[in-house]
């Protein structure tokens, strides 16, 4: 679970009195992230700041609706939120550090050095990702609620010092009652986007479902798949490298069905006899050599 906000790091409105700070860690179109340690203790965080921007408005309402979903969420595979505040009036969130990156440097890595990543790691990491998104979609404010990420990718998916996921980023998320779709929003990222949204339909959980099995297929190949395959082409497409099982292989074009009726709920994955194994699996840690 997270831990709890310190005094230190509850509704401060001056950064640098209460943290010096050690470097950047990344920087988007709405904010900056930079590492942090706190003057009180010592620990480390991530200080998630949102600019001053023509922007400004629409970057402090998704900095307020951040704020308000991270409070309420709490999971081991969820990145913790620790505080807030204002600094010469820029919004900024307090969160937990994590020390091993994203998946996107991950994969990166991988590709650059042309070595693939280890088959268990990926199971190690899909798994964790599962049950984070289970988490929000069945689990949040009780059963009669569902938390859709809805911008579900590798660069949101971090990792701490000991390598479990954390999955971060909940800015464009939708809270709704369970069985309703989404009709009016279009939200996402290129690539990573399911057939539904582009086709202006409705749709609801399955999204990231979609995004999930994008993710999955990028940690397998390096790369992301060509959506616009269909018929043998696409089938050809799902075949993942050697080295993965056979049940990985056909998890991902279940994952990445053109149809979200097609695709494995959370309950149905964690129902899979093959998921149950998987999750029994240690996780490996950062300084594994196996990892």
């Amino acid at each position: 679970m997270i831990s709890r906000p310190t005094p230190a790091t509850q509704d401060m409105n001056n950064l640098a009195a209460n943290f010096t700070t050690i470097r950047v860690l990344g920087e988007g179109g709405f904010g900056i992230v930079k590492l942090v340690k706190s003057r009180q203790d010592g620990q480390l965080f991530a200080v998630k700041s949102f600019k001053q921007t023509s922007n400004t408005v629409q970057a402090l309402q998704l900095a307020e609706k951040e704020i308000a979903l991270l409070k309420t969420l709490a999971h081991p595979n969820i990145v913790g939120f620790h505080g807030m505040g204002f600094d010469q009036k820029e919004r900024y969130i307090i969160l937990e550090y994590c020390a091993g990156g994203d998946l996107r440097s991950m994969i990166h890595d991988a590709a650059s050095q042309r070595k693939p990543i280890p088959h268990h790691r990926i199971q190690s990491i899909f798994c964790q990702m599962l049950l984070a998104l289970h988490y929000c979609h069945h689990s949040y404010k009780g059963l009669r609620h569902t938390l859709l990420h809805r911008d579900l990718k590798p660069e949101n998916v971090l990792l701490n010092a000991a390598g479990q996921v954390k999955l971060a980023d909940f800015g464009l998320a939708k809270v709704m009652a369970n069985g309703l779709t989404v009709t009016t929003s279009f939200v996402g990222t290129s690539g990573y986007l399911p057939p539904e949204l582009v086709a202006g339909q409705p749709y609801d959980h399955k999204a990231d479902i979609f995004n999930l099995g994008c993710i999955l297929f990028e940690l397998c190949t390096l790369r992301i798949p060509n959506h616009a395959l269909r018929g043998v082409q696409r089938a050809r497409e799902f075949l993942l490298p050697a080295g993965h099982s056979a049940q990985m292989n056909s998890l991902v074009p279940m994952l990445l069905s053109i149809e979200p009726a097609r695709r494995p709920s959370t309950s149905d994955l964690l129902a899979s006899p093959v998921i149950a194994c998987w999750l029994q699996m240690p996780w490996p840690r950062e300084d594994d050599p196996e990892r």
